[in-house]
């Protein structure tokens, strides 16, 4: 997210530096952004030029090949025992980012888990019967964050103020998490939408969501209550 420097001066000046001695070392050097180079505003031209020195990149969504190979990281991660044939299934029926990849493998394991039956493409489709492309309700940032609200017995306003306080903070990286899942958004949206808040602090609430889901199965329960409502 390198376009969160664009007009910051002393932090340029010092990544203008860093940048120089990692290069001079013969150093490798991702960065990631989301617009190319020569399109981020107040960012200083020597920073824009090392930039398209490199090879700049536009990443597309994943196809069938790539979700398969996302859905078998997911599934060896969670030590689950799933089919090939049921992975390329999945893949197939579902297409967009990585988060919408996991979140379908996360539901169709907790599906068959709570029916105590073995996945299959029927189960699959039940599962799934409300993630598929066409005819799918839109979600948006705002339908989120009032149905999290709401279950949580708070206000949107509440999601959006400064207040820190654990009733408040730990919804709020609820409503984070399933933006960052159910909406195809940036994160900086995301932030902006939450009161202002950055984009670390929406991966940090992210990742501590997605941690207690690993941990916790009826947090993970929970979690897809939440999203029931939310498409419904």
């Amino acid at each position: 997210d390198i376009q969160f420097i664009a007009g910051k001066i002393a932090t340029q000046e010092e990544f203008f530096h860093t940048f120089d001695q990692l290069y001079q070392g013969d150093k490798q050097i991702v960065l990631t952004s989301d617009r190319p180079p020569q399109e981020i505003l107040n960012l200083e031209d020597r920073l824009v030029s090392r930039f398209q020195s490199g090879m700049v990149v536009d990443i597309q969504p994943p196809d069938l090949e790539l979700r398969m190979a996302i859905l078998n990281k997911a599934r060896d991660e969670a030590n689950k025992k799933v089919s090939n044939e049921m992975i390329a299934y999945i893949a197939q029926k579902i297409e967009g980012n990585i988060r919408r990849l996991e979140g379908a493998f996360i539901k169709v394991i907790a599906y068959c888990e709570n029916m105590n039956r073995e996945i299959s493409e029927a189960l699959i489709d039940e599962a799934l019967s409300d993630m598929s492309q066409a005819g799918a309700k839109k979600i948006t940032i705002e339908s989120v964050l009032k149905v999290v609200a709401e279950n949580y017995r708070l206000s949107v306003n509440d999601f959006k103020s400064k207040k820190r306080s654990a009733n408040i903070a730990f919804p709020r990286q609820i409503a984070m998490y399933l933006c960052r899942a159910l909406v195809d958004a940036p994160v900086t949206k995301i932030g902006a939408e939450l009161g202002g808040r950055d984009h670390s602090t929406v991966l940090h609430g992210t990742s501590k969501i997605e941690d207690m889901m690993d941990k916790d199965l009826s947090f993970r329960n929970e979690i897809e209550k939440i999203i029931q409502k939310i498409k419904n």
